[in-house]
């Protein structure tokens, strides 16, 4: 009784789940959309209000500019005495609301590094009247100086704490010149301090929501407005990043101290709280305006609705649900029938009877289904087993194949080098049980070792039968009486003329006269072979012709290479250089390279395994897809 039930609940709440998603899904979709009307929105304000603040920002910065620029000029293109500086700082002093002093400083004439012989300092009072004050080793002078003397253009400097007042300001300095016999050259500064206090004002002017914000970085990426008190102006904003360990932020940093305007998304900026920033610069001073508003707060109203919406929703849902569950109950009585002979079924009882349904909709179908699928399982596993039993023979022949193809290949190394003047070695393993690459090495006479190695097109059992026949005409060559060449052009021939699938060979053969240590080699098509000599690595190019088995009328060419003591003769396939890792890179010539330098004083045997280890280490885990195969002659030291 209780799996009965169980089958009408599932049903139900398999029904009720899409009728769920989608209602889901409509909320998700109606909260995304209005979410992206807001954040758009959220943009455009910020951007207004940002570009309105550095517009107002810029007015304000230009007045001071042009009447500083105006004093400067005027000092510079003037021999004027000290009266004459003092009434013109009065008057820039008395520009603007905002300025808070004015000043001349005029470096030593022994240089920069000196403090300056003297500075002209007026500062507005309490009462707003102009106050003189002689100032010597101003604490930023020396600095300002060597800016201005570096920079030789008016520029804003770094904003910075006022003693005095406690409030941030900011210097507005300019070159002051003077003319000589030598041109002109900068001779001090005449700046403006200007109180940053209007600028909060301004900002706080500008709020939209209770918690939004703005914060001004100065080139130096430090606050010069920002909000509360959690963070002291001398604190950058990359050091907060740091904090919060925010990798959003150092980015949000380093694109509005590089100029840059735009709109993010980020957890936490100057507050904890996520929230969305447009950012813009201000071009006078280098600065960078940010306008910030809360997500919580921008997205306020919309988390109401649809929570209000969510809670009517589940309340309909679950009204449906009950009444569904009681409908699902009575008509879902032949699918649990069904579903009790299917578990029969599942359990290997494959005679289970079907229950009695006379119903031709879906239930009907499924039953007939059922049973044509105990029939049908009946059958499938005795081919199955039928196809097991072919499978494991194939295997086993396919694993006799390999036995007798390896065992076509020289494995004698040791015994044929041992008296002789070279050291030879070789290995093959194929990508599959059988595999077209191949290598020999045979005595041609008592002097003469015949060498050869080669990559059949194709994989398999038919390449694995090429590569025998190719083979066979290696060693069946009259090397004692023809020429190299010659011997290549008939086993080209003689390929062409039984090559009905159209296959072909590269291959490379050599004749090496021990005692003369000269190899005549032929290439056709393979892969230029290596020669280790005194530590060093060399391609071994000389001839190149077509691969064996495509065209019967080529004529190949022979090279000659003279071999020295201890060098080191490499031939290989591209299986190779064309082996591939889990990444989808290649072995490659780079690699291969570094192999042979890494073994380029060891054995023959050595240098193959040495290769070998390290293409197995490259390509751990991933199945070859061609046959790989080394041939190695080194000779012995003299």
């Amino acid at each position: 009784m209780k799996a009965r039930s169980s089958l009408s609940i599932k049903l139900s709440l398999t029904i009720l789940s899409i009728v769920l998603l989608i209602f889901v899904t409509i909320i998700f979709y109606n909260f995304k959309i209005s979410q992206g009307v807001l954040l758009k929105e959220a943009e455009t304000n910020a951007k207004n209000i940002s570009r309105l603040t550095v517009s107002q920002i810029e007015d304000a910065l230009n007045s001071v500019e042009n009447a500083s620029n105006i004093v400067a000029g005027y000092i510079s293109q003037n021999f004027i005495n000290r009266p004459d500086i003092e009434k013109v700082l009065k008057l820039l002093a008395s520009n603007d609301r905002q300025i808070a002093s004015s000043f001349v400083m005029l470096a030593s004439e022994n240089g920069v590094g000196n403090s300056s012989e003297f500075h002209y300092y007026f500062q507005k009072g309490e009462n707003g009247v102009i106050q003189t004050i002689k100032v010597k080793n101003y604490a930023s002078g020396n600095l300002w100086i060597k800016q201005i003397t570096e920079k030789d253009t008016p520029f804003w400097s770094e904003p910075y704490l006022d003693p005095k007042s406690g409030e941030m300001a900011s210097a507005y300095l300019v070159p002051a010149y003077f003319s000589d016999e030598n041109g002109v050259l900068v001779k001090g500064l005449v700046g403006v301090e200007l109180r940053l206090k209007w600028l909060q004002e301004l900002i706080n002017s500008k709020k939209i929501y209770s918690s939004d914000y703005i914060f001004i970085l100065s080139k130096a990426g430090k606050p010069v407005i920002k909000p509360g008190s959690r963070y002291s102006y001398n604190t950058d904003i990359f050091a907060i990043a740091k904090e919060k360990s925010s990798s959003d932020l150092i980015e949000l940093g380093t694109k509005m101290l590089n100029g840059e305007s735009g709109f993010s998304e980020l957890s936490g900026i100057l507050t904890d709280l996520p929230s969305v920033v447009y950012y813009s610069p201000v071009p006078s001073t280098n600065w960078s305006v940010a306008v910030v508003f809360p997500k919580s707060e921008l997205y306020a109203d919309l988390y109401f609705t649809t929570i209000k919406i969510a809670v009517a929703g589940l309340l309909g849902f679950i009204l449906i649900l009950i009444a569904t569950i009681m409908v699902m109950k009575r008509l879902t009585q032949p699918l649990r029938d069904l579903s009790e002979a299917a578990e029969a079924i599942g359990h290997g009882n494959f005679e289970v009877l079907m229950p009695d349904i006379k119903s031709k909709d879906e239930v009907g179908v499924l039953r007939d289904s059922l049973q044509t699928m105990q029939t049908e399982l009946q059958t499938y596993i005795q081919n199955l087993i039928k196809t097991e039993k072919e499978k494991e023979h194939i295997e086993s022949e396919l694993q006799f194949a390999k036995t007798i193809q390896m065992g076509y290949l020289r494995h004698d190394f040791e015994e044929f080098s041992s008296d002789k003047d070279i050291e030879i070695a070789a290995l093959l393993h194929p990508a599959r049980e059988v595999g077209g690459d191949f290598y020999d090495y045979f005595l041609i006479d008592d002097n003469t070792v015949g060498l050869a190695i080669g990559d059949v097109s194709g994989k398999g059992i038919s390449a694995a039968l090429m590569m025998t026949v190719v083979l066979s005409l290696t060693r069946s060559g009259n090397y004692s009486t023809e020429q190299l060449k010659t011997i290549v052009s008939k086993i080209n021939v003689a390929l062409c003329r039984q090559n009905g699938n159209s296959m072909f060979t590269t291959y490379f053969i050599g004749m090496l006269n021990i005692p003369k240590r000269e190899l005549t080699f032929c290439n056709a098509g393979h892969s230029f072979p290596y020669l280790i000599r005194n530590g060093e690595l060399f391609e071994v190019r000389g001839t190149h012709g077509m691969a064996l088995g495509v065209m019967d009328d080529q004529v190949y060419k022979t090279g000659r290479l003279v071999m020295n003591p201890d060098d080191a003769l490499i031939l290989f396939t591209d299986g190779i250089t064309d082996a591939e890792n889990q990444a989808g890179d290649f072995f490659g010539k780079n690699r291969f390279e570094s192999a042979l330098m890494a073994s380029k004083d060891l054995s023959a045997i050595e240098i193959n395994k040495t290769i070998y280890q390290q293409l197995k280490q490259f390509t751990a885990g991933h199945k070859r897809s061609d046959d790989l195969t080394l041939l190695t002659i080194r000779y012995k030291m003299d």
